[in-house]
């Protein structure tokens, strides 16, 4: 029932999905990941979870990063990190 006055009243789906409310969370300046999105769940339509890299260049970069302190975007698999938070 709340699905369907949240269509009425935003009129949005996402992989056929009524999403409640027009807002949604991704990354820009931190980490989007399942958990910090699980998080307010009860608050946002949606999440783009970010910072998966998953091609030759983007994991060199991804290397670089985490040499300089920022780990976040290096994963030893990343289809099987990305597969665990989906």
């Amino acid at each position: 029932m709340e699905a369907m006055r949240s269509y009425e009243r935003y009129g949005l789906l996402l992989n056929e999905r009524v999403v409640k409310t027009p807002i949604a969370v991704s990354a820009m300046a931190g980490i989007v990941d399942a958990e910090y999105a699980l998080e307010r769940a009860a608050h946002i339509g949606a999440a783009f979870l970010g910072g998966y890299s998953i091609d030759g260049p983007t994991m060199e970069a991804s290397r670089t990063l985490a040499a300089a302190g920022r780990p976040e975007f290096l994963y030893e698999d990343p289809v099987e990190a990305l597969a665990a938070q989906v």
